[in-house]
């Protein structure tokens, strides 16, 4: 936003946001040194990791957590990850039996559900030993929770934690927006953050995941076969957040032209997606629907073949950056602007503004600038990637 639209108003609500936050993470870090007295010399032996979010959380998340393996190559590493309530998609389907990972720990709400459990799975984690604990806060963590789960930290008793700061101050939301414009994506946030444990910033950025099922395979195997080489577009039209959604009609209109010019139309996403996937072939005239037919790693398999990802804002859009598939990426105006977007080079983000302050105080549940953004925009933007594809030089021999 330009400085003329920014109000002499909106600049004193930034300043105060920003002192606001200065001032939670000043606390936070002095109770972090109170609470974890151990002195910072030495390498760890055993270092754990907190990160609580759904899939593409823990996407996000994988190339600091590549980075701390990095610093720390002798250590056993181990994350403590919950992607919320029994169900939800998280680090169990993504990096269980990644190289870089020694252990995974996954817990749900169910699982610490009152005090005596809590204290119980506290317990747990106290015989693993660990000399260092770090914790990567969510993008909306309250300070309410990162207080809370600094004192279950403690519980866990490392000698030494870091990574306990709120990175969001909840009030003066719009001005925050107008002021402070494009934020850091979270990839971006998660490796910046770690930058006084000495992580170093990887040169190029990675995404290891685990390996892709042997069954998954077989099945995107077969789908190239039956393509023909006809190019892969891959359309995720659904998503848990109803705030994020495209009309499915305009969906349908995208696929319907990217099949015209010879492409293959798959759908994918998890099986509560398969009634929005078979909707969207049908007026297509027909594709392949992969909706609860794959894992997340199949998912992931399958995007890494296709030519792009047309999606909403959702896990499967992070699954395909870090597969390094292009993607058109319909954005609400409910998040600060660049902070989820795919990250890496080649996407196309279609936002109807920057700053809206209709979505921004909507939680999840207005379609007010997705629904502003056109078919044709989208067709525009899928057009742009396969030019650049088009264009680009073949990859070299491995």
């Amino acid at each position: 936003m330009s400085p003329a639209t920014v109000s002499a108003r909106d600049q004193a609500e930034a300043r105060l946001a920003a002192m606001g936050l200065r001032a939670l993470d000043q606390t936070l870090a002095g109770l972090t040194r109170g609470l974890f007295p151990g002195r910072a010399d030495g390498e760890p032996e055993r270092v754990l990791v907190h990160l609580v979010g759904n899939l593409g959380d823990v996407v996000v998340a994988v190339p600091a957590l590549m980075a701390l393996r990095a610093r720390y190559p002798k250590a056993r590493l181990t994350l403590v990850s919950s992607p919320g309530r029994r169900g939800m998609p998280g680090a169990a389907h993504l990096v269980d039996g990644a190289p870089w990972l020694d252990e995974l720990i996954v817990y749900h709400q169910e699982d610490i559900a009152g005090r005596s459990r809590q204290l119980a799975f506290a317990r747990r984690l106290r015989t693993l030993r660990p000399d260092l604990l770090v914790y990567l806060p969510a993008s909306r963590a309250p300070a309410s929770t990162v207080y809370r789960n600094l004192l279950f930290g403690r519980l866990v008793g490392p000698r030494r934690a870091f990574g306990y700061y709120v990175p969001t101050f909840p009030r003066f939301k719009l001005a925050q927006a107008r002021v402070f414009g494009r934020f850091p994506q979270e990839v971006d946030r998660h490796l910046d953050a770690l930058a006084p444990l000495g992580v170093t910033r990887p040169d190029a950025v990675r995404f290891d995941l685990a390996p892709t099922p042997t069954e998954d395979l077989r099945w995107v195997d077969a789908l190239t076969d039956r393509t023909g080489g006809a190019p892969i577009a891959a359309f995720c039209p659904g998503g848990k957040q109803a705030g994020h959604l495209w009309p499915e009609e305009r969906f349908a209109a995208v696929a319907a032209v990217l099949a015209s010019r010879g492409h293959h139309v798959v759908t994918i996403g998890g099986p509560g997606d398969r009634e929005l996937g078979d909707r969207l072939l049908a007026a297509t005239g027909g594709g392949t629907q992969a909706a609860g037919e794959l894992s997340v790693l199949g998912s992931a398999e399958l995007l890494r073949r296709a030519a792009l990802l047309v999606t909403n804002d959702t896990g499967p859009m992070h699954l395909a950056a870090a597969v390094g598939t292009p993607t058109a990426a319909v954005f609400s105006g409910e998040n600060f602007a660049g902070r989820w977007y795919p990250y890496g080079e080649g996407h196309e983000v279609l936002r109807a503004r920057e700053v809206c302050p209709t979505c921004l105080f909507s939680g999840t549940r207005t379609q007010h600038c997705v629904g502003e953004i056109t078919t044709t925009a989208v067709v525009d933007a899928c057009d742009r990637i396969l030019a650049r594809s088009a264009s680009a030089p073949e990859p070299g021999p491995r």
